[in-house]
């Protein structure tokens, strides 16, 4: 059976991922409440994965990480701060989790966590493999998206669209033959039904395909340039997920 450490000063944080984790098998499970409490407890429990918060009392996630002698386990950061995603990518952490976050994507951080765990351990004789699979296998996001076009409703492939725009309160698929067809569904909306690993929200007002990202303008330019050969604007609060997405996609 996995030994998961959850490691979080809100208890609700802490009782959705303890919930989240028993809806989807069986495993052992302890809790830190701060930094210091994560710190003795990991040398003790020595867990196979630990979901672990970056503001913490005590100690900050980071500092618990640099506290510890040796690394044995996979890591799962859950924040509900986005400029740490960078600095948590560079410490080999399988996934970031923004919080508010669904089940789905607690789901897959979770797969990936078992994937690396398998890799490194041989395939799961205790079960893991079989886990994952199953985690794998409900996939929840969309691959289609229907719409009304000339009296008709047409099919949409996601991977087709490299960023979809929300203009006037009207929403567009911008495909890379140039070709724009409106949806009837909010930005906000299509953000919660889109794999997160392939779109990302790159301002307020647009999500972006990130196969089709080719540069990250400079600090100061904020903008995405696209395959297309487009520029669209990039918000400061969303550059640092951007960026780090972009380099494990």
């Amino acid at each position: 059976m996995r030994k998961i450490l959850i490691a979080d000063d809100e208890t609700l944080a802490r009782d959705r991922i303890r919930r989240l984790l028993t809806q989807t098998g069986a495993f052992e499970i302890r809790e830190a409440t701060n930094g210091l409490e994560a710190l003795d407890l990991i040398p003790e429990f020595q867990p196979d994965i630990v979901f672990l918060d970056i503001q913490m009392p005590g100690l900050t996630g980071f500092e618990v990480l640099k506290a510890l002698p040796v690394r044995n386990f996979q890591l799962i950061f859950q924040t509900a701060y986005d400029e740490f995603a960078l600095n948590a990518f560079e410490e080999n952490a399988c996934d970031y989790l923004l919080k508010p976050y669904a089940k789905e994507r607690f789901d897959k951080a979770l797969g990936k966590a078992l994937t690396r765990i398998e890799s490194a351990a041989g395939a799961g004789s205790d079960g893991s493999e079989k886990l994952r699979h199953n985690l794998e296998a409900a996939d929840p996001y969309i691959k289609r998206i229907t719409f009304k076009h000339a009296g008709k409703t047409r099919v949409l492939a996601t991977d087709e669209v490299v960023y979809f725009l929300s203009q006037d309160h009207v929403t567009c698929a911008r495909t890379a033959d140039g070709i724009e067809h409106v949806l009837d569904i909010s930005l906000a909306q299509l953000e919660t039904q889109l794999d997160p690993a392939q779109f990302t929200r790159a301002h307020r007002n647009s999500i972006v395909h990130l196969k089709h990202v080719r540069a990250i303008g400079p600090t100061g330019d904020s903008a995405l340039e696209l395959s297309t050969g487009e520029k669209i604007d990039l918000s400061r609060s969303n550059r640092a997920r951007v960026t780090q997405l972009l380099a494990h996609t």
